[in-house]
């Protein structure tokens, strides 16, 4: 399993890819500068557990499931 992830604009896009939550984890305290919690990721550990491949959610500065509008990052299942 595989899963792509990317800031939005207004954002400077950052790419990256992951295989669980630890990996977005990472991810997301080296683009935001602060420490970010598994309880802080509750939704889209979820949401990785039910994930198909194609599926994509966006999510916002608080790491909560968002309309894509309102989202600063979207991830996506890569099939593999």
């Amino acid at each position: 399993m595989a899963f792509a992830c990317q800031t939005l604009k207004p954002w400077d896009e950052v790419h990256s890819e992951f295989t669980n939550a630890a990996g977005l984890k990472v991810w997301l305290e080296r683009i935001y500068g602060d420490p970010v919690t598994y309880d802080d990721l509750k939704e889209i550990r979820a949401w990785i557990e039910t994930a198909n491949p194609g599926d994509t959610v966006h999510i916002g500065d608080d790491f909560k499931l968002v309309a894509r509008e309102l989202a600063d990052i979207e991830i996506r299942y890569k099939p593999t």
